[in-house]
Order: C-alpha cells, then structure tokens, then sequence
C-alpha cells in the first residue's frame, strides 16, 4: 500500500523523536556540513548573488552577511541548517526559491 503524504509526515516525525532520544533509525541518513565564512560566500555566489540580494534570502541582515563572509560570525543553529539549501541549486536563484523575510533565519556567533 502507497503511504499516503500524512504517513510520510509521521514516519519523518517519528525518526526525529528517536533520534533525538538517541535511538535513531539504523536507515537514517546523517549529513554534516561544514559551515565556515568561504562556504556561506560560496552559497551566495553559486546562488548568483549579491550580498545585499543574499540577505533577505537568508533571513539575515546586510551586515551579518558580510561579518559572516569575513569570518566575524558564524552560522548557528537555524542559520546554520539554512545556509545548505540556499546553496541548491535554484534555491537562491533571482527568479525565486529562498524565501525572505525581516527576521533573522537564525542566530550567527562572534563579532
């Protein structure tokens, strides 16, 4: 039987919560990126953009994008998780994909 999209939802849920208890799904898959100032660089301009275009993509003001790019700041938390996707391709793409916001997407550490 087809799982329907709610399953797949809750199947996603379920291995998070194992996860997090320290039982994970032997099937998981764990990825770590490294997320330094020439990778946050690299996103954005693989992405074709600037840095002020970057920014808003980002959740993240002009100056944490550049701090960021000097290696002042890092990435934590959900800033951290972001800054993969946005370098997908397409993900950051003039045409759409990122979405913006005032917000910060996350907290970046340092300066």
């Amino acid at each position: 039987m087809k799982m329907t999209d709610f399953d797949v939802l809750v199947a996603g849920l379920e291995d998070a919560l194992a996860y997090a208890k320290g039982q994970p799904n032997p099937e998981t898959r764990e990825t770590a990126v490294e997320v330094d100032r020439t990778f946050v660089a690299a996103a954005r301009l693989e992405a074709g953009l600037t840095q002020q275009e970057f920014a808003p993509a980002a959740g993240a003001s002009l100056g944490t994008v550049r701090k960021g790019e000097r290696g002042e700041r890092n990435p934590s938390g959900a800033a951290r998780m972001l800054a993969p996707i946005l370098a997908r391709p397409g993900a950051g793409s003039r045409g759409g994909g990122a979405g913006g916001g005032d917000a910060e997407a996350g907290r970046w550490e340092g300066g």
